[in-house]
């Protein structure tokens, strides 16, 4: 059998679920054109029962890939620290520089994102109103970075990237936090919600699990720099 590298397993890994839709549709098909059909009903619990274990193998594979990624890099998992730093629209200029004062020395950044690569390729987590969203997200790195020249990444390294994705996920979907971009705006800011988020505040519970008010880009940028020595920019 020959060997091969853990982003090819990644791939393999990935077409997996895509049989496992040929089998589902076939089930709705069956289902729907021999509606009674004994012999048919047979085959369709056949499938099920294939389909079930089907996902216990999904399952299987997806701790086996993020374990072997933590063995081949030396037991950490990389995370890529995504800062938007564009300030010729109003709104991202004043994030940017109305928190200049609090976080000396970080670029002029209003908006984050937090990229995890668990699979075949990067995908990236925050809250956004961009492109038709209206809070928590997962985007690919194609659909968010159309302005590469507009980012600045930062890649960490972290013990494991599966509590960083349960955290994610638990938050997924969640409505903007309107409140908390005002507080940037204001001498003592205003009450976050936990159950809405803005991005750095919905990016620094991801990674960190804590839940912290009134933190902008910058600051989070100031926090990633202070805390992972090790931290390196990276290229889109």
């Amino acid at each position: 059998m020959p060997n091969i590298t853990w982003e090819e397993f990644g791939k393999i890994k990935h077409m997996i679920p895509q049989d496992r839709t040929i089998i589902c549709g076939t089930i709705g098909y069956l289902k729907k054109r021999f509606d009674g059909d004994k012999e048919v009903e047979k085959t369709v619990t056949l499938l099920k029962k294939i389909d079930r274990r089907m996902l216990r193998f999904i399952d299987y594979l997806n701790d086996l890939f993020i374990k072997c990624g933590e063995e081949e890099n030396g037991g950490k998992m990389k995370v890529r620290i995504a800062f938007y730093i564009y300030t010729k629209k109003w709104l991202n200029a004043g994030i940017a520089y109305w928190t200049w004062f609090f976080n000396l020395r970080t670029p002029p950044a209003s908006h984050v994102e937090l990229g995890v690569c668990p699979e075949e390729g990067w995908r990236y987590f925050s809250s956004t109103l961009r492109g038709g969203s209206k809070g928590t997200r997962w985007i690919s790195p194609e659909e968010l970075f159309k302005h590469p020249e507009r980012w600045e990444i930062i890649e960490i390294e972290v013990d494991s990237i599966e509590d960083i994705i349960t955290r994610a996920d638990d938050i997924l979907g969640l409505p903007y936090d309107f409140l908390a971009i005002l507080g940037f705006f204001t001498p003592f800011g205003t009450p976050n919600f936990k159950g809405k988020w803005c991005c750095s505040e919905a990016d620094y519970y991801v990674l960190t699990g804590i839940w912290k008010k009134r933190i902008s880009p910058r600051r989070f940028y100031s926090y990633i720099k202070k805390t992972y020595k090790s931290s390196i920019k990276v290229d889109i």
